[in-house]
C-alpha cells in the first residue's frame, strides 16, 4: 500500500473494502470485477499504466509530466472511461494515451489535449474502439487507430499532424476533423467513413486508400482537395464545398455517385486521373471545370453542371460521356444518360 496523500485521489474496486485502506494511484481509476495494477509516478515513461484487463474510469482530470506519456495501456481487453474529464498535456510531454495492447481496447467519453506528440495513439492495437472523445491542440495526430478499429463521435481540432489517421479496415462514423496541420482524415485501404466532416485542414479533407467507402461526408474549405480516394473506392452522397484543389479526386475503378461538388475554383468538381470510373448523378457548380477525366474508359452520365469557369466537362478521347444538354427542359425527350448544363 502507498501512503495517503491529500493531493491525490485513491483507487477502488467494486469489491467491499473489508476495512482495508486503499492504495494511492494518482488519478483514481476504478476496476470492475478485478483490481488491475495501476502504476504512477515511478513509471519512467508515463503517468499511469494499465497492464491488466479490466474496466476503469477517471474521477478527475489527469495532468501531464514532461517527458512522459499520460496513460499507457499494455493489456488487452481494457475499457477506459474518461468519465468526461480531460487528459491534459504540457510542454515537453509525449502522447496523451498510448495503446500498446494487441486487441480489445475501448476508450470513451472525455478529452485529450495539448500533448507534445499524439492525442491518442492506438495504432499498435487491432480492433480498438474510441467513442465520444475530443482531441485538440496536440503536436502530432489527434487520433491514430490500428487495423480494423473504429471510432464514433470523435472531434479532432487544431492538431499539428492529421486530425484522424485510420489503418486498414477501419471505420469512422460521425467524426469531425478541423484545422489540422496535415489531412483532416487520413485512411488506409478498405476503410469505411460514414457521416464524417473535414474542414479547414492544411492538406486534403479526406484522403482514403484503395477499396474504401465514403458516404454522406462533408469536406469544406480545405487547402488541398476535398476528398481523395484510390482505386476501387466508392464516394456517394457527399457534400464537397469550396476546397482549394479538386472537390473529389479518384484514381481508377471508382464510383462517384449523387454528390455535390461546389466552388473548386482552382480545380475540378470531380477529377478522375485513371480509368474505369463511374461518375453518375452528381451536381458540380462553380468549379474551374465541372468534371475532368484524363484517361479513357470512364463513364460520365446524368450529372448536372453549372457556372464552370473553363468547361463543364473535359474528357480525353475514349471516355463514355452522356450527351451534354444545355437546356434542362430537353431532358425528358433526350437520352436518359445525358449530362445537363443548368
Amino acid at each position: 500500500m502507498h501512503p495517503k496523500d491529500s493531493s491525490k485521489a485513491t483507487a477502488t474496486s467494486d469489491e467491499p473494502t473489508r476495512g482495508n485502506s486503499r492504495p494511492d494511484f494518482g488519478s483514481r481509476l476504478i476496476a470492475g470485477s478485478i483490481r488491475p495494477a495501476v502504476h504512477t509516478a515511478t513509471e519512467p515513461d508515463c503517468v499511469l499504466r494499465l497492464d491488466r484487463p479490466g474496466s476503469y474510469y477517471l474521477d478527475r482530470a489527469l495532468a501531464a509530466q514532461a517527458g512522459k506519456h499520460g496513460i499507457v495501456i499494455t493489456a488487452s481487453h481494457v475499457s477506459l472511461d474518461l468519465n468526461g474529464y480531460a487528459v491534459s498535456g504540457c510542454p515537453g510531454s509525449r502522447s496523451g494515451i498510448v495503446v500498446l495492447a494487441e486487441t480489445g481496447v475501448v476508450i470513451r467519453n472525455g478529452s485529450v489535449h495539448g500533448w507534445g506528440e499524439h492525442g491518442i495513439d492506438a495504432s499498435a492495437c487491432v480492433g480498438a474502439l474510441i467513442d465520444t472523445v475530443r482531441s485538440t491542440d496536440n503536436l502530432g495526430d489527434g487520433l491514430r487507430l490500428g487495423p480494423n478499429s473504429s471510432a464514433d463521435a470523435i472531434r479532432a481540432c487544431d492538431n499539428a499532424g492529421n486530425g484522424i489517421a485510420l489503418a486498414a479496415g477501419g471505420t469512422l462514423h460521425d467524426c469531425t476533423s478541423m484545422t489540422s496541420g496535415e489531412c483532416g482524415i487520413l485512411a488506409a485501404e478498405s476503410c469505411r467513413l460514414i457521416d464524417c466532416s473535414a474542414s479547414a485542414n492544411t492538406c486534403d479533407g479526406i484522403n482514403a486508400g484503395a477499396g474504401s467507402t465514403i458516404r454522406a461526408c462533408t469536406a469544406r474549405h480545405n487547402l488541398g482537395a476535398g476528398i481523395v480516394a484510390q482505386r476501387l473506392s466508392t464516394i456517394s452522397e457527399c457534400d464537397v464545398i469550396k476546397n482549394e484543389s479538386d472537390g473529389v479526386r479518384v484514381e481508377s475503378d471508382c464510383n462517384i455517385l449523387r454528390s455535390r461538388c461546389h466552388g473548386s475554383r482552382r480545380g475540378a468538381g470531380i477529377h478522375a486521373t485513371g480509368q474505369s470510373n463511374r461518375i453518375d448523378e452528381n451536381t458540380c457548380t462553380e468549379n474551374r471545370v465541372g468534371i475532368i477525366a484524363i484517361q479513357a474508359g470512364n463513364i460520365i452520365c446524368r450529372n448536372a453542371l453549372s457556372a464552370s469557369a473553363d468547361a463543364a466537362i473535359e474528357a480525353a478521347a475514349g471516355n463514355h460521356v452522356g450527351r451534354l444538354l444545355a437546356k434542362p427542359e430537353a431532358v425528358r425527350t433526350e437520352l436518359p444518360w445525358s449530362n445537363v448544363i443548368l
